[in-house]
């Protein structure tokens, strides 16, 4: 039997209040026995969050320039009123019905 050279992979984690932590390994990590060792970083070497809270990751995001916004209002867009949004789907009062419309666009492309 050939011996398979060790394989070492060093991974980053925060523990959390539970004290658990969990390690998706790769595929092609050989399965069997293992030694896990934890280290604790020095209070200098603590890495920051890897979990930010949303607004940070926006911020960061937006610095970047990888934030989209395209999907966002302008900032001085003015809402219409409810009132404004039912007259808008509305016809004026003397208007004809709009079936009696539809009926006249279907004639005309005849």
């Amino acid at each position: 039997m050939v011996a398979q050279p060790k394989r070492t992979i060093q991974v980053r984690a925060i523990i959390p209040a539970d004290r658990r932590v969990m390690v998706q390994l790769p595929a092609d990590m050989p399965m069997g026995e293992v030694q896990v060792t934890i280290e604790a970083l020095e209070e200098d070497e603590q890495p920051v969050s890897t979990q930010p809270t949303r607004e940070a990751a926006r911020h960061t995001l937006l610095a970047a320039g990888k934030l989209g916004t395209a999907h966002l209002p302008p900032g001085d867009l003015v809402r219409p009123s409810d009132e404004d949004i039912r007259s808008a789907g509305s016809l004026p009062p003397d208007a004809l019905p709009s079936e009696h419309l539809i009926r006249q666009d279907r004639d005309d492309s005849e």
